[in-house]
Order: C-alpha cells, then sequence, then structure tokens
C-alpha cells in the first residue's frame, strides 16, 4: 500500500546493529506470544499479537513515534500497519520478509531459543496460522 512504507529486513537488521532504535521508534511485534518467547529482535519493543490489537490502548506506547512493524514474514505486520493507519497513525515502517529475513541478515535476538529445533519451528508455523485465523475470524 502506498501510505505505509517497507524497509528491507537487511536494513532493518542493519540499522539495529549499527544504531538500534532511537527514542522515538520502537518495534511493535505483532506474532503469537509464543513466538515472541522464542525469538526475538534485541530492541525495544512492543509486542502485541496481531489479533490483540485495540489502537486505544497501544496508542500511548506509539504515539509520536516512528514504529517499525514486525511479523515472522511480512504479511501479518502489513494487516497491523493498515488497521493502525486507518485509525489515524502514521510514520509506519512495515520490515518486508519480517524476522525470517532478518535472521539471515545477522539481528542481534534474545529469546529462549535463538536457533530454534525443528520441532519449535513446526510450531512457530502453527502459531502464525492460528494468530491469521484469529485475526480474520475477528475481521470478517
Amino acid at each position: 500500500m502506498d501510505h505505509i512504507e517497507t524497509i528491507l529486513a537487511h536494513e532493518f537488521s542493519e540499522k539495529i546493529k549499527s544504531d538500534g532504535l532511537k527514542e522515538n521508534e520502537i518495534l511493535l511485534d505483532v506474532r503469537s506470544d509464543y513466538e515472541a518467547k522464542i525469538m526475538s529482535p534485541d530492541c525495544n519493543i512492543l509486542h502485541v499479537p496481531l489479533h490483540e490489537i485495540e489502537v486505544s490502548s497501544i496508542r500511548k506506547d506509539i504515539e509520536g513515534k516512528t514504529v517499525y512493524v514486525l511479523c515472522k514474514a511480512g504479511v501479518r505486520a502489513m494487516k497491523a500497519a493498515e488497521i493502525l493507519h486507518e485509525a489515524g497513525k502514521n510514520n509506519l515502517i512495515v520490515i518486508e520478509g519480517g524476522l525470517n529475513l532478518c535472521c539471515h541478515s545477522g539481528i542481534p535476538l534474545k529469546g529462549e531459543e535463538t536457533s530454534p529445533s525443528p520441532e519449535t519451528q513446526e510450531r512457530l508455523k502453527e502459531e502464525a496460522q492460528k494468530s491469521v485465523t484469529l485475526f480474520m475470524a475477528q475481521n470478517s
């Protein structure tokens, strides 16, 4: 969408590695709770799963800030950015390729399993699908 900016995952990863996020920037992670617990970028994060986003409840955390929006691959992040933009939020930047491509770019990580096992990877895939299903059920 032309009203929501994007940044390539490797560019975001380089930003985090070199400068980190500035005081007026925040990363909105819209992945499931499980996904975020297992592995997340090591920076200032506001974690709100896509199906739980309520603009009124996160407005104070994002007001006046540039919001980078992240999910596993980019689809949920774009949906979240669309919701926020429709509610009047500007300065939204979706990370293209999501955490999948950020990991390939060497973004600093934190969490329980920063190199997920095959079993964990399968559960992460299931969690992502569940998140989209919940979101679609609430917005249909």
